[in-house]
Parts: structure tokens; sequence; C-alpha cells
């Protein structure tokens, strides 16, 4: 099956102990040649390997030979013996505020399970269309990308996909067959995507650029500035997306059935509980916390952490640790802070710098809106390579700061967009996120790139314009 991670493929079939063991030589086999070959002009030692070791550890992640944690801890520890660094250095680099941040969201969107809510808001939200297919797409849609600015976008996604499948399958949608379920299967988890670029707290990949860009460039940005830039991006990207996909797939009914059955499911859960109404204000209360960042001066990693605690305490109570352990992915933490650890490697040995003078070249005396675009577009389809998100942050963030510093130009101006473009997984499903709904059966990984290209090429330009009008106004240009 699918594991439920953000932005790390998983093998949808077991493979053989031969198979496994082949692939996992082959990839020790290409580091070892990496070593052995003469370090290139202008790359130090340590730069070589740095780049060998993200490279092979991206491979390894991606085959699924390996389970995932023990793979991130393992070229963690692999540091120190490749002298890129000393273990206190590695395990500093490791243990940045994005680990906090993310056990924390973790948390947070259990509590939104336990109690319940989070079933509330999918039937109601399904209500609200009246059974007008074209009006369920755009409100599923927009409804997830607003709830993936402050929930990570795999739990707003599953918690989304039964109501869909209910409505689909009760409409007589066949997998494979339905043009109506290819859009709301492709819908729904790019708009998740689409949201997760809204604040620092709707993606882990969010908080690790920023991470990236303090450790790399010195630079801050908070979260206001972050969201003054993420939010009219989701707002404007989302309508354009909704219609790319809604001319490509061209569904086949304008009405819907089985609203009775959500009626009926909603009815059934009754008044909102205690539990509900003590998480909207916790929640309330932490995104209040999140958008006044700039007067308490507590980074959201802190806040975050603060705020999922108050879930525990006496006479809240929504959560206990039994039914929130589970809950949290340990695998996905590891991998995205093992990134975070090589990309200040790959910094630190010089790399960044080197790979940097190659891409500058094609950059060489362009205008930040061409940059912006060619970035944006090499970062989307890099994907279809390394759909591992944290993996793409870590190589990209470090070289766009060099470009930007090489060129007289703020880093954020160049970093962030990374941020926001790593999102764009929605060429064919690799990212976990469209890969949970593509297990439904309603469309073929082709058949997601038909409506992937378009969709890239109106995510790039919306980023642009979005940086280009806003970021001069926040300082980061």
């Amino acid at each position: 099956g699918v594991n439920k991670n953000g932005g790390v493929i998983m093998a949808a079939k077991e493979m053989s102990v031969q198979k496994r063991a082949a692939i996992l030589l082959a990839i020790l086999a290409l580091f070892v040649a990496l070593d052995i070959l003469p370090t290139p002009d202008g790359l130090t030692l340590e730069g070589k390997r740095s780049l060998a070791l993200i490279l092979c550890t991206t491979l390894i992640w991606i085959s699924n030979v390996l389970p995932l944690g023990l793979v991130a801890m393992g070229a963690l520890l692999l540091m120190p013996v490749l002298k890129l660094c000393t273990l206190p250095q590695a395990a500093d680099k490791f243990c940045e505020p994005v680990f906090f941040f993310m056990v924390a969201n973790y948390v947070v969107a259990n509590g939104l399970a336990v109690t319940g809510l989070d079933r509330r808001i999918t039937l109601l939200l399904a209500i609200a269309s009246k059974g007008n297919a074209k009006k369920l797409l755009f409100i599923f849609m927009m409804g997830a990308a607003i709830l993936s600015m402050v929930l990570s976008d795999m739990g707003v996604v599953l918690m989304m996909l039964p109501i869909a499948l209910m409505l689909l399958r009760a409409t007589g949608c066949e997998p494979g067959k339905s043009n109506y379920g290819r859009a709301i299967m492709v819908g729904l988890p790019v708009a998740a995507l689409i949201g997760g670029m809204g604040t620092p707290a709707g993606s882990a990949t969010n908080v690790l650029s920023l991470t990236v860009l303090e450790n790399t460039a010195g630079i801050q940005v908070t979260f206001t500035q972050w969201a003054c830039l993420g939010v009219p991006i989701v707002l404007l990207l989302v309508p354009i997306v909704y219609k790319i996909v809604w001319c490509v797939y061209r569904p086949e009914i304008t009405s819907l059935q089985g609203m009775e059955n959500a009626q009926e499911q909603l009815r059934g859960l009754g008044q909102m509980k205690g539990q509900e109404k003590k998480f909207i204000a916790v929640m309330l209360l932490l995104i209040l916390a999140w958008l006044t960042e700039s007067v308490h001066g507590l980074p959201i990693a802190i806040t975050t952490t603060l705020g999922a605690l108050v879930f525990f305490l006496p006479g809240i109570d929504v959560l206990n640790w039994e039914n929130t352990k589970n809950a949290i992915m340990w695998d996905i933490i590891l991998v995205v802070n093992s990134c975070s650890a090589l990309g200040s490697v790959i910094w630190d040995s010089g790399a960044a710098a080197w790979i940097a003078n190659d891409i500058s070249v094609l950059l060489d005396g362009q205008s930040v809106v061409v940059m912006l675009i060619i970035l944006g577009l090499v970062i989307a389809y890099a994907h279809l390579i390394c759909p591992v998100n944290p993996a793409l942050v870590s190589i990209f963030v470090p070289i766009t700061c060099t470009i930007a510093a090489a060129q007289g130009l703020n880093p954020a101006c160049l970093a962030i967009p990374i941020g926001f473009m790593v999102s764009a997984a929605c060429l064919i499903p690799l990212d976990a996120i469209p890969l949970v709904c593509y297990g439904s059966g309603y469309f073929k990984m082709i058949e997601m790139f038909k409506s992937g290209v378009f969709i890239v090429f109106a995510w790039v330009l919306v980023v642009t314009l979005i940086m280009m009008t806003i970021a001069p106004m926040l300082g980061l240009m």
C-alpha cells in the first residue's frame, strides 16, 4: 500500500529480497565510483562526497529498499565517517526547529481526527455543493487548500477522500472510466499541495526552507511575511487550477447523487461536541500566535509545540499519548531533518557554490522574473527525477542563496519561491499526496500529466507574479 508521508514515494508492491539487494549494491557501487573518480575543478573532496551522499541517499529512499528513517539516520552518521563534519556538528545540524514543529504538527492534525471534526467539515463541504458537480469540485479544492494552510496536506486529503469516494460511487462514477472521477481525484491532492504553500504551518518543507535559508544566508523570514506571499498565491492559483482540471478532463456529469447519505451522516454526528469546540478554540489561539510572531518573538516551532501541549492539559483532555503516539510519522521527521543536515553540509563544503556557478551561467544577465520562471520550471520537473521534497529543498535553497548573493539580490527572493515550487508535485503521482488518490483507480499516471503540464506553468507564473508584486513591500526582494 501507500505510506502516509509528505513528499516521499513508496513502492506500490513488495520487492523480492534479490531485487532489493541488487538495487542496494548498485547504489553503493555508484557511491564508491563517485568517490574514486577525480574531483572536478573548483569542487572540494568534501563537496564531492556531500553531493554523492545526498544523491545515493535519495536513490535509496525512492527505491524503498530500506526503511526511510533508518536510511535518514545512516546518512547523518556517515557525515563524520566521510569527514564532512564531526558527530556533534552532524547532531546539531539534524536537531533544527523543524524537528519540533513536525512532531507538534502531527499532534495537532491528530486532534482534528480524534474529535471527529474532520468528518463534520468534509460533510458540510459536500452538502454546500447542493449536488452540483462543478460546484462540488471547486468547494472540495478550495476547502482542501484552505485547510492545508494550517494542517498537513496528507491529513487533509485523507479526511476528504472517503466522502469524495462515497459521492462518486453513489453517482455511478466508475474508476478508470469517469472523467468526473478523474477531475476530483486529481484536483483534491493538487489543491492540498497548493494550500500547503499558504503559511509555514502548511507544510514541513516550508519550515525546512526557512531553516535552510537562515542557516545558509542568515536571513529570517517571519510567519506573517511568508503568509503575505503564500495566501495570495493559494487564493489566485486554486481557481485557475480548478478551471484547468475541469477543461482538461471534461466531466460527463453536472449533478451528483448521494447528498441524502451525506446529510444523513451529518445528522448522525449530532450537535458539535465539547471536544470539537475545544479543538477549534485552541486552533484559533494557535493561528493568532503564528500571526503575531513579530510581536512576541516566539518562532513557529515553539508556538506550535506549546499549542500541541494544550490538547493534553487537564480540563482540555482532547488528546492522550495513547491515541497520539502512533499518529506521529517518525520516519518522515527523520527524513526531513537529515535533509536539513545534508543541506547544511552541501553549503559548508562549497558544493552549493560549485553547482551555482554552472547554473548561474544560465541565469547570468537575466532579470529576476526570468530567473524565477527558469528556477520554478527546473524545480517542478525535478520531481520526475527526485520526488523527495526535503531533498530538493536541501539541494536548491543553498544554491539559489549563492546565485542571489553573487548578483547582489536578497537571497530570500529566490529561496522562498523554491519553497513554493517544491510543492508542485502534480506532473505524475510520485509524491505521496497524489499517490493516495491515485490508489483509488480513477486516473492513470499519464492522465495526471495531461493537466499537470498546464498546472505547473500556471503555478510558476502565479508564484512569479506574487513575488514581484508583494515581496518588495516585505523587504524580501
